[in-house]
């Protein structure tokens, strides 16, 4: 949680999308980078009356945390600290996600997008671009779930996670620790959708304008196509394969970085051989 009267300063000046003008209940993703434009994590900021929740990728709460304390200024009016009060969190991945919500509160029409869909116990708000991909649930305490609901879905954690992982891949979400990390920059890894290329100064902003104004990066991130499974990460000299998942559409695929001559070139690595093409995958 991020709380103080100068909170959008701070997070305006270490992160990449344009934080003014957003109002309570709403939701917008943007990335804390280095000065030389590195990731430092891709997050969620949810804004709640009197303070933010920024929502980090799994595991990534007390590295964000120490990272924003280290460029809080004299003169801030900041107070960082975790959300002890919300005891539960929950994703619901792909197309049945808007139904689920439905069944929390009457008033859930449908899916929330930017703005945060508030029921008792708790809220909800989308994934983010570029693709569908689900629902975020923040709740009070977990017993805040109807006892009907998908959550208690008899379903092996294992299985739950290949579910996700196919939903994932299928959209096109990169993820920390699998798709990118701290090396990368976001325009190289698919979170160009959390950047703004008009608001003012931010930390790593000339490394990833430069970026920009060449409009080609050296590498970018792309979907692949496997005959068969296959380990990820797989290295080759034009690329990396992060992610590979099992798709009851598509059959075996994965995301990659890549160089962006791999597109049009035969893509084989050992055994393996990947077809790779723009994202989002085909929908059928």
């Amino acid at each position: 949680m991020v709380g103080g009267t100068t909170r959008l300063d701070l997070i305006q000046r270490m992160s990449t999308n344009d934080m003014t003008g957003i109002a309570e209940g709403e939701t917008r993703p943007t990335v804390l980078t280095t000065a030389i434009g590195r990731i430092v994590d891709r997050v969620t900021v949810l804004a709640l009356a009197d303070r933010w929740a920024v929502i980090t990728s799994p595991g990534r709460g007390e590295a964000v945390q120490a990272w924003l304390g280290r460029h809080i200024f004299f003169q801030d009016d900041v107070t960082l600290e975790a959300a002890p009060s919300l005891q539960a969190y929950w994703f619901l991945a792909g197309p049945g996600a808007g139904e689920a919500t439905r069944s929390l509160t009457s008033s859930a029409n449908s899916a929330p997008i930017e703005q945060a869909l508030s029921f008792p116990g708790g809220l909800a708000w989308a994934a983010q671009p570029p693709e569908p991909l689900g629902l975020h649930l923040l709740m009070q305490s977990p017993s805040e779930l109807p006892a009907d609901g998908p959550w208690n879905a008899a379903v092996s954690p294992a299985d739950a996670e290949a579910a996700y992982q196919a939903l994932r891949v299928e959209a096109g979400h990169p993820e920390f620790g699998r798709d990118f990390g701290e090396d990368d920059i976001p325009l190289e890894v698919g979170l160009t959708y959390a950047v703004s290329f008009t608001k003012g100064c931010y930390l790593g902003q000339e490394i990833i304008a430069r970026m920009e104004s060449r409009a080609r990066t050296p590498r970018r991130l792309v979907g692949a196509r496997l005959p068969a499974p296959v380990a990820a990460p797989l290295d080759w000299p034009d690329g990396r394969l992060t992610s590979v998942a099992l798709s009851p559409r598509l059959g075996w695929i994965g995301l990659a970085v890549v160089r962006p001559q791999a597109l049009q070139e035969d893509n084989a690595v050992g055994a393996h051989r990947i077809e790779l093409l723009e994202l989002p995958f085909p929908r059928s």
